[in-house]
C-alpha cells in the first residue's frame, strides 16, 4: 500500500505470544506505513482488542488509553506464581478451592475504588528501571499499592473445581493479574491468571477486531479494490464520538493551527456534558484539533493534519 497519508484506527485481535510492540511492527509491514502506535498494552499471554492508531490518529491515542476497558479472565486457584500468570515460577500452593457461593460473595468487595499492588513483573519504573528487569535480575522488589477503579466485576462460571471465570470493566491502571491474585487471597487460597482476553477498549469491541493474518491476506491481495481495504480502517475521530465538537470557520482553523485559542458559542461554555472539559474541533468535516474548554475558549492541545 505504501500510503503515508493513511490516518485512522485498525482494531487487532492480538494473538497469544505476541507483545503489543510486535503487533505494531507486523502491522507496519502489512500496511507499509511508518507512523503506527497502540493504545493500551496487552501482556504477551493476553489476547483480544488492541486498538492501533495510524498516522495522525496517533495524536489522540492518550484519550483512547484513558477510556474504560473490559476483560474476561480465568483464575486458577491453588497455585501462585511470581508473575501472577501461568508463565511464571510457582512460589506457593494451596489445596483449598473456593466454592461458587464463596466466589459470588467476595465479588462486591472488588467493585469501586480499590487499592492494588501491581505485579513485580510489570513495566512500572523503580528508580528509573523497569520493575520486570529488576525482578529478572533477582532483586527484591516491593511495589507500592495504587488506587484503581472497577466499574463492574462479574463472576461468569466455574469450569472446574480449581478455576473461575470473571468479567471486569475498569479504568486505566488496573492489573488483571493482580486482581486474580487478590481474589484468591480473599478466598483464603492462592491463585494466578491462566487466560486473559480484552473484549473492549472504549468504543472498540472484539467484533470489530481482525487477526494479523486476515489483514495481511486482505492487503496482499492486489486484485482487491482500495476502497475495500480502507473499509477496515476507522476514521481518526471514531473513538472521540462522545466528546462535544465545534465546527470551525476558515479563520478559526488558522488560529488553531498556530496554537491559538478560539471563542466558543454559548452552548459549549460550562456545559454539564463536558467530561473533563475535553472538546474536539472540525474544519471542512475533518478532525482538526483535540483540546478543552476554559473560560469560554477552546484551547487546542493536539493539532491533526488530515
Amino acid at each position: 500500500m505504501g500510503d503515508q497519508s493513511l490516518h485512522g484506527w485498525v482494531i487487532i485481535d492480538k494473538p497469544q505470544g505476541f507483545s503489543s510492540f510486535q503487533v505494531v511492527s507486523v502491522l507496519k509491514k502489512i500496511l507499509n506505513i511508518k507512523k503506527v502506535g497502540h493504545a493500551g498494552t496487552l501482556d504477551p499471554m493476553a489476547t483480544g482488542v488492541l486498538p492501533i492508531a495510524l498516522g495522525e490518529a496517533t495524536k489522540v491515542m492518550s484519550y483512547v488509553m484513558d477510556t474504560k476497558k473490559t476483560y474476561i479472565f480465568t483464575v486458577d486457584f491453588g497455585v501462585q506464581t511470581n508473575t501472577d500468570d501461568q508463565e511464571g515460577q510457582i512460589i506457593k500452593t494451596s489445596t483449598y478451592y473456593p466454592t461458587e457461593q464463596e466466589i459470588k460473595a467476595i465479588v462486591p468487595k472488588f467493585i469501586g475504588n480499590i487499592d492494588q499492588v501491581p505485579p513485580i513483573f510489570s513495566a512500572l519504573k523503580i528508580n528509573g528501571q523497569r520493575s520486570y528487569k529488576l525482578a529478572r535480575a533477582g532483586h527484591n522488589i516491593a511495589l507500592k499499592s495504587r488506587n484503581v477503579f472497577i466499574h463492574e466485576l462479574n463472576f461468569l462460571r466455574k469450569p472446574s473445581i480449581n478455576q473461575a471465570v470473571f468479567e471486569v470493566k475498569c479504568n486505566k491502571g488496573l492489573y488483571v493479574r493482580s486482581l486474580g491474585r487478590d481474589l484468591a487471597y480473599n478466598l483464603n487460597t492462592v491463585g494466578h491468571i491462566s487466560s486473559l482476553q480484552r473484549t473492549r477498549v472504549g468504543p472498540f469491541s472484539l467484533v470489530q477486531a481482525y487477526s494479523l493474518d486476515y489483514l495481511r491476506q486482505i492487503y496482499d491481495d492486489k486484485l482487491l479494490d482500495q476502497s475495500v481495504k480502507l473499509s477496515y480502517i476507522f476514521d481518526a475521530e471514531h473513538p472521540l464520538d462522545d466528546i462535544p465538537a465545534v465546527h470551525c470557520t476558515d479563520a478559526e482553523a488558522v488560529k488553531l493551527r498556530y496554537g491559538q485559542s478560539i471563542t466558543l458559542a454559548e452552548q459549549f461554555i460550562c456545559s454539564p456534558g463536558l467530561q473533563n472539559n475535553h472538546m474536539i474541533a472540525f474544519h471542512n468535516r475533518k478532525l482538526l484539533a483535540l483540546g478543552y474548554e476554559n473560560k469560554g475558549l477552546f484551547k487546542p492541545q493536539r493539532i491533526l493534519n488530515l
